[in-house]
């Protein structure tokens, strides 16, 4: 949990994750990422999971937005377990 102090108010923040899924969607995917940048809530983690999208979403992604998210990419999509453990990972 994250505190943070407002004039006299204190104001405590449980930690989110927000988890997207991405298979050959690069440009939804960039949409959404960018919308949930404008979010003011002070306490997230943005986890992507590119799930063997077939052309470069992963490099692109990392490129364009590697500071704002937590990039995990699988390249054999019928793998979930591996999946879910770097989530657990990330999830703080």
């Amino acid at each position: 949990m994250e505190t943070i102090t407002k004039g006299q108010a204190k104001m405590t923040y449980p930690k989110v994750s927000i988890i997207i899924l991405n298979w050959n969607g690069l440009e939804y995917t960039i949409e959404c990422l960018e919308s949930l940048q404008k979010i003011t809530y002070p306490n997230y983690k943005v986890i992507v999971v590119d799930n063997g999208s077939m052309g470069n979403d992963a490099e692109v992604l990392q490129e364009r937005l590697g500071a704002y998210i937590h990039l995990i990419k699988n390249d054999n999509p019928n793998q979930l377990q591996f999946v879910w453990s770097k989530i657990d990972l990330w999830r703080g």
